[in-house]
């Protein structure tokens, strides 16, 4: 897919200005205007395929890109997700259970089925009944997770991030266990995984991060708590996942994004950064 992504950037880099999230913050707080066509790159969680993958293109074409990592995953903990998915793909039985539904899980295809309905499935529930549905699951299917991330689940090591910063590259918060945010049941939750996240970002990089991404980051996934708490925790900006462009008008802690990925076509991928889907 490196080419995929080579291909992406030279549109990037033709048509648009990209710019970094510290640029952004910058002209807002000058007040000043971007330039025409400013683009900002930024890619959630902190797998360590940006490392081996993105990162060396985006050096390529001088392109700036912000980061936002999970840091209990970057600390050695699998995101939710990929528990699920680990123990799907592990799984010796052909069916699985989940709240009243039964899943078929012999072939791949139905096990990428499971997978996504599972997964919006734990997305609408209380962080607490989510956590124990992956527990059951786990359980259900006779399969032990391992301690760590395996190497197709990786994240970013910690010294690969500093490594990064140094380069130019940018990383901000997208909580300790991505957990959706609206979901959590405590005002203690929602502060630790959003304190904790900018603590340990600093611990590791030596200053605060700027920048914070809501989990998951539809409009369900976050709400008026939650940006006070982010905004109250010393971020300058919070990105969503609204599909969307953003205004000097809007807040800086709802940003909008338009999500691509490397299976547009160029002529898709065109239209979609020009705002047109």
């Amino acid at each position: 897919m490196v080419g995929e992504l080579e291909e992406q950037c030279r549109h990037l880099r033709h048509y648009y200005c990209p710019v970094s999230m510290r640029q952004v913050i910058a002209s807002v707080k000058a007040g000043s205007r971007l330039p025409s066509n400013a683009v900002t790159v930024t890619v959630d969680d902190g797998y360590r395929d940006f490392l081996l993958y993105a990162a060396p293109v985006f050096r390529a074409f001088d392109i700036p890109a912000t980061v936002f990592v999970a840091t209990g995953f970057l600390d050695g903990e699998m995101l939710w997700w990929d528990s699920i998915e680990f123990a799907l793909r592990q799984a010796s039985c052909r069916e699985v259970r989940v709240d009243g539904w039964v899943y078929p899980v012999v072939t791949p295809e139905q096990r990428t089925a499971a997978l996504e309905s599972i997964g919006v499935h734990a997305k609408t529930l209380p962080n607490r009944a989510r956590m124990q549905l992956i527990g059951d699951l786990v359980r259900e299917l006779g399969v032990r997770l391992p301690e760590t991330p395996p190497a197709d689940y990786a994240p970013l090591r910690w010294d690969e991030v500093r490594r990064l910063s140094r380069e130019g590259f940018e990383f901000g918060s997208h909580s300790v266990s991505h957990p959706v945010l609206s979901r959590l049941e405590t005002p203690e939750e929602l502060d630790r995984e959003i304190q904790l996240s900018r603590q340990r970002l600093q611990e590791e990089l030596g200053e605060p991060p700027a920048h914070f991404c809501y989990p998951n980051g539809q409009p369900e996934d976050w709400n008026e708590t939650v940006v006070n708490a982010v905004s109250r925790s010393g971020f300058a900006t919070a990105c969503t996942t609204i599909h969307g462009v953003n205004r000097r008008i809007d807040s800086p802690f709802r940003l909008a994004r338009l999500s691509v990925n490397l299976t547009f076509t160029p002529e898709y991928f065109a239209e979609r950064l020009a705002g047109i889907h």
